[in-house]
């Protein structure tokens, strides 16, 4: 048997059983192909092998597949966790920053809680002055109220006792520790559980990628040390409003013996009793305002 293929001459036999051809390759040297029928299981052979290597590129795809997801995922957690890292440090930031400014704002409360018990001192001085001015005219003029003994007492050094020594301690030491140091002070309580609230988050953020640490970001040390800090400052303060507050009172106690002293100089009567003594302040006080 003579085939042509594009002027191309292939030669061969055809048997029931084979088929044997001859062609000449590019270097002019013949070669012979010679092709047998297969069995059906050597067919079903072939199929199932090229089954398995088609079931084998599905697996491999698939598990590049998602390998490639894996790494995406893997990729974008790290990524998620670098950031709630970055927030949590800028938090806590904030809130050292925060505590600072309160501490600041509570020391200035507490000093300016002074020039009101310098005050009251002033007027104290003036009662006692009124007092001497009592004294002197009832050597001059006598005892009893037609003489201006008991309007001096009454009008003068009860009244600078009254208007201004207790007036000092109720409206001006008490106002700025009730309304000025003691609202600092839960300032600041809130800023400490804030930033104890805040820096354990940091510190769970921290815990998913503890390699991670961006410049800046707050020691538990350092935390540890701004608390101590602020506590002390607390402490502090409340200590040396409630001296303020002591001595507030011990001027309007001092200020009512100088008017209780005038009513008997001059015999004017029942003098006015002394008023309830300005309360001191407290820390567990604050905390409950919060």
């Amino acid at each position: 048997m003579n085939l042509d293929f594009s002027g191309n001459n292939v030669s061969g036999t055809v048997t029931p059983s084979r088929v044997s051809i001859s062609f000449q390759q590019s270097n002019g040297q013949f070669s012979n192909l010679v092709l047998v029928p297969g069995t059906v299981g050597e067919y079903n052979r072939e199929v199932t092998e090229v089954n398995s290597t088609a079931n084998s590129n599905e697996q491999a795809f698939q598990a590049a597949q998602q390998a490639q997801q894996q790494a995406q995922a893997a990729a974008a957690q790290a990524s998620s966790n670098r950031q709630a890292i970055r927030n949590a440090v800028s938090t806590v930031t904030g809130d050292l920053s925060q505590l600072t400014s309160d501490e600041s704002q509570l020391a200035t409360d507490v000093s300016n809680t002074q020039p009101a018990v310098v005050s009251e001192q002033n007027a104290l001085a003036r009662t006692k002055a009124r007092l001497v001015t009592t004294e002197e005219l009832a050597k001059q003029y006598g005892t009893g109220s037609g003489n201006g003994v008991c309007s001096e007492a009454e009008d003068n050094v009860a009244g600078d006792a009254q208007d201004n020594v207790e007036g000092d301690a109720t409206d001006n030491v008490e106002g700025d520790a009730t309304d000025n140091v003691l609202p600092d002070v839960a300032s600041v309580q809130s800023d400490i559980t804030q930033l104890q609230s805040d820096f354990s988050t940091l510190q769970s953020a921290e815990a998913n990628m503890p390699e991670y640490v961006p410049n800046g970001t707050p020691t538990q040390g350092q935390v540890q040390s701004a608390i101590s800090t602020a506590n002390g400052d607390i402490n502090n303060a409340v200590s040396t409003t409630n001296g303020y507050i002591a001595q507030a009172n011990a001027y309007v106690t001092t200020a009512y013996g100088y008017v209780a002293t005038a009513y008997q100089v001059g015999n004017c009567g029942s003098p006015p009793s002394l008023p309830t003594p300005v309360p001191p302040i407290s820390a567990s006080e604050a905390a409950n305002s919060n």
